[in-house]
């Protein structure tokens, strides 16, 4: 009778083997594909994906507010370009003053 026992370590190397694997499949398909991350396409110019990541909008939306030019973008033929930046202090043009800041603003006058 054999009494071997079962290595836990052996199976967890195995998983930890299948893991890596993926990740790096992942890696060399991301990099095919050009995919970059979330933080690089906000520091510079994009198309729809950047305007849809940095506003929180649905694309049919922004392309409402691209058609009524109330968004910041430039159009290259029929390609739509958003810069980061713009799309950043476009939002913040919105903002509304709280009412702390309003009476702020009348005490200081």
């Amino acid at each position: 009778m054999d009494n071997k026992v079962a290595n836990p370590f052996e199976s967890l190397t195995e998983q930890l083997n299948r893991v890596e694997t993926l990740l790096v499949e992942l890696l060399r398909v991301c990099q095919k594909n050009s995919v970059a991350p979330i933080s690089s396409y906000e520091e510079g110019n994009g198309g729809m994906v950047l305007a849809m990541k940095i506003t929180q909008l649905k694309k049919r939306t922004i392309y409402n507010l691209v058609n009524r030019r109330m968004i910041p973008h430039s159009k290259k033929g029929k390609r739509l370009y958003f810069d980061g930046k713009e799309l950043r202090e476009w939002i913040k043009s919105g903002k509304r003053i709280t009412v702390e800041e309003a009476e702020r603003r009348i005490n200081s006058q």
